[in-house]
């Protein structure tokens, strides 16, 4: 009894240890397939011609593919999803790693919206494939649209801009009849159209929207004469008209 006793111990033991060391497991990682290496593209300028660049590698041990090993194509979506660009097999740069296109200006005319994008590669030897989708956003200064207290803000700023220029140049109309037209005006109109060329200015760099932007130009560029070229005519003659007029009145007329 006692050696039996002694011999389901040694059993029960040798289980214990068995069972305490950790199985051997091989390699089961199915993550196979290509990873397209991109731009980070957010936006893209308006109406500009794009020259991407990017690589693959093997997805499963990170070791990069020469752009020999596969055919790479782009394709490009409009924002109801309608296709608007298809590539053919990407060029395949000298380095022997990168693949470029380039993809002309007139595919990115539909300024505001979020468009997408759509990158697959295939290598036939390897039997491996990979693809990448995202989305971009055509402004018209190849920056994000900024934030809604930035707009609003300035959209405040022009109309307010806009307003001042109304008034001013009404009420200049009949300041000018009068031949009342003093420097102070003169200060007023310009600080008034160097305020709306900021704005035109800021708006480029910060605002990126392509119909702001068209407006913006086409203000700045009709009111420089009324504004910046009138006032100083407009000046000159009321001073001249005031001289001649005090010369009247010192002779007597």
């Amino acid at each position: 009894m006692k050696k039996i006793l002694i011999l389901m111990c040694l059993v029960m033991f040798s289980l214990t240890l068995v069972s305490a060391v950790p199985p051997f497991q091989t390699n089961t990682n199915t993550n196979n397939g290509i990873e397209i290496f991109y731009p980070q593209i957010e936006a893209v300028q308006y109406n500009t011609t794009l020259n991407p660049h990017f690589h693959i590698s093997n997805k499963s041990n990170g070791v990069p593919l020469a752009n020999t090993v596969a055919d790479c194509y782009i394709h490009l979506y409009d924002k109801l999803g309608s296709h608007i660009y298809e590539s053919e097999a990407l060029a395949k740069d000298s380095n022997g790693w990168d693949y470029e296109d380039t993809i002309l200006y007139g595919n990115f005319t539909e300024e505001g919206y979020l468009n997408s994008f759509y990158i697959w590669c295939n290598a036939t030897a390897l039997e491996l494939g990979g693809e990448v989708k995202g989305s971009y956003e055509i402004t018209g200064n190849g920056k994000s649209t900024p934030g809604d207290i930035l707009i609003l803000g300035f959209s405040i700023f022009l109309i307010l801009i806009l307003m001042f220029v109304t008034v001013f140049i009404v009420k200049a109309i009949g300041t000018i009849i009068e031949g009342n037209f003093d420097i102070l005006d003169v200060a007023y109109a310009w600080g008034l159209y160097f305020g709306l060329f900021g704005a035109y200015q800021l708006a480029g760099i910060y605002l990126g929207n392509y119909q702001v932007m068209e407006w913006l130009r086409i203000f700045v560029t009709v009111l420089g004469f009324p504004m910046i070229l009138v006032p100083v005519f407009a000046f000159l003659l009321s001073f001249f008209r005031g001289k001649k007029k005090q010369k009247k009145e010192d002779r007597g007329y």
